[in-house]
């Protein structure tokens, strides 16, 4: 498995996924409440969103499928960035399923566009790792498991940053 493959095609650190944590870290007590939200134990299992081997909720994602079939890996490639689709993933989607990691794409995919992918990847390491300890920590972990340190997690970040980013009105109106 390459690094590459924890770029989400829409801009989230698949790394940071709470399916691939449990199933990379075998974090017992990870397992048990995604298993409590409906996954089956053999349903948690996740190399990264664009390797051959993802979890069965991003076996059909959109994102996904329009990358692929506009012949690009990740959004953020796209000519029609910033596009509908990643504004409602951002704004809607993230209130409406509760996941508020998914307001951090627009600023994800503005970011790997400016760096590229190598660059963000060790960004990304970085932030989502426990300070002290350097444990690797998933998205709304609020502190670290092994030693109690608080953790900026995916929804203080999300609320850190408000509402999107106006870059996107912004490069659609030029």
């Amino acid at each position: 498995m390459t690094d590459e493959y924890l770029v989400g095609v829409c801009g989230i650190y698949c790394g940071a996924c709470l399916l691939y944590r449990a199933h990379k870290d075998n974090d017992e007590k990870l397992i048990q409440y995604l298993a409590s939200m409906g996954l089956s134990r053999d349903k948690i299992h996740c190399e990264g969103c664009v390797s051959g081997d993802v979890s069965e909720t991003c076996a059909e994602c959109a994102y996904r499928d329009c990358a692929k079939q506009r012949g690009l890996t990740f959004c953020f490639e796209c000519n029609d960035m910033p596009c509908e689709k990643i504004v409602e993933l951002a704004e809607k989607r993230s209130r409406s399923d509760n996941l508020p990691h998914l307001t951090l794409c627009p600023t994800n995919l503005k970011t790997l566009g400016q760096i590229g992918v190598g660059e963000w990847l060790k960004q990304q390491e970085n932030r989502w790792k426990c300070t002290q300890c350097g444990r690797k920590m998933h998205w709304y972990g609020e502190s670290c498991p092994d030693c109690g340190t608080g953790f900026f997690d995916a929804v203080k970040e999300a609320h850190s940053l408000g509402k999107l980013q106006n870059w996107f009105q912004k490069d659609k109106r030029t």
